[in-house]
């Protein structure tokens, strides 16, 4: 079994610290460098096609806040992840998300203590994918983008050796490349329907949010919606806030929940096209003038025992994905994509580490054989522009 890091064991001493000394201060990014990665260089994206066009040059921009002119910013640069030539590999996201529901992330939002054991596990595990190699994609909603705001200056002030003196979003982007990006179960109002509960904060909101408190602009990722939230159409006209004043313009779509929401109508294909529209039947028909490029999700829940019941396990879909491109049985010279997943509250409660860890051994000699190539969902995107010409591919993997 692997032991816990240190990171956790500091949490439990840190949060009599936090209880006396917490004021609710909002965190800044301070500006630095461009960080360094463990990928090779690697050639720029394309340039052409309409999602190049539309596609930001960066992951996510920090800068620190200033009561005049802020200074530039440091940007960390998409660029496509290197392939072995021969190899028609399988490109994986490993990626979490957070949500809005009180009932699962108050104990972390509202209290001291319980950001200080959040704001640890998020530390652990993002230090165990850099150290593999993982390219992790961090999605967040709006409550924890709230404790940040209320517990970070206090946590970091109490004990700045974690994460080197940085704020904590700010260590994440800049020293383990990890891409921050939002997931909302929107308020759309009008007609103010989804989950209003306590802010009608749609994506656009959370996006400014996300900005407002951390620093780091986002990447133009849609972390997760249906058919019955949104239209295609609407995100690829930019999505207005609620609050905000300023509009949000996705480019990339993950999570994609099919017609109802939840995951029981969820799509399992691989590879990246530009969905024509969300409906059952031109979600699957590529638009060569789209606007918002899918990732192929493939199945990614089950892996770390977040979710029971998966139809296929995550794990043996990958390896299977890509023992099929080795042997001819799914035809090469294509993108193809999986994911593996996460919910926070259960990389906790359910103390997920060692879970993770196991299924990252697994794949390690893919990985080694360049047969698995781990990339964020922006990366994706940039390798599928750079190294297949933004081609589609939507593959159905039957068992």
């Amino acid at each position: 079994m692997r032991r816990r890091p240190p990171a956790v064991v500091r949490a439990v001493i840190m949060t009599l610290v936090l209880a006396a000394a917490c004021s609710g201060g909002a965190t800044t990014a301070p500006t630095a460098d461009a960080p360094t990665t463990s990928e090779p260089p690697s050639p720029a994206p394309s340039t052409t096609g309409p999602i190049a066009a539309t596609l930001p040059s960066t992951t996510a921009t920090t800068g620190e806040a200033a009561p005049a002119a802020p200074p530039a910013p440091t940007t960390t640069l998409v660029t496509p992840p290197t392939t072995v030539a021969g190899t028609t590999p399988v490109f994986l996201t490993v990626f979490s998300h957070n949500e809005r529901t009180a009932s699962r992330y108050d104990a972390y939002a509202t209290d001291p203590a319980g950001y200080a054991v959040w704001r640890a596990a998020l530390l652990d595990v993002a230090r165990l994918l850099h150290e593999r190699g993982v390219r992790y994609s961090w999605q967040t909603d709006y409550l924890m983008v709230d404790a940040i705001e209320r517990f970070e200056a206090d946590a970091l002030a109490a004990d700045p050796g974690p994460t080197d003196a940085k704020p904590l979003i700010t260590y994440l982007v800049e020293d383990l490349g990890v891409s921050v990006e939002p997931h909302a179960h929107e308020c759309i109002d009008p007609p103010r329907v989804g989950d209003c509960t306590r802010e009608p904060y749609d994506y656009a909101d959370v996006v400014a949010r996300i900005t407002e408190v951390t620093g780091v602009v986002p990447a133009p990722v849609i972390g997760g919606t249906s058919e019955a939230e949104r239209s295609l159409e609407e995100f690829a006209a930019c999505i207005p806030g609620n609050v905000t004043d300023k509009p949000w313009c996705p480019t990339i779509l993950t999570g994609f929940a099919g017609t109802r929401g939840g995951h029981a109508t969820d799509d399992h294909h691989s590879g990246v096209w530009r969905p024509s529209g969300f409906g059952a039947e031109d979600f699957l028909v590529d638009d060569p003038s789209g606007r918002i490029a899918n990732v192929g999700r493939g199945y990614s829940l089950g892996a770390f025992s977040s979710f029971g019941g998966a139809e296929v396990d995550p794990l043996t879909f990958i390896t299977d994905l890509a023992d099929r491109l080795a042997d001819g049985r799914a035809p090469a010279g294509r993108m193809y994509t999986a994911t593996l997943n996460f919910n926070e509250d259960a990389l906790i409660e359910r103390d997920l580490l060692d879970d993770i860890a196991a299924v990252l051994d697994a794949l390690q000699p893919l990985v080694d054989e360049g047969r698995v190539i781990y990339a964020n969902f922006p990366e994706v995107i940039a390798a599928w522009e750079h190294h297949y010409g933004a081609e589609p591919n939507i593959f159905a993997y039957e068992p």
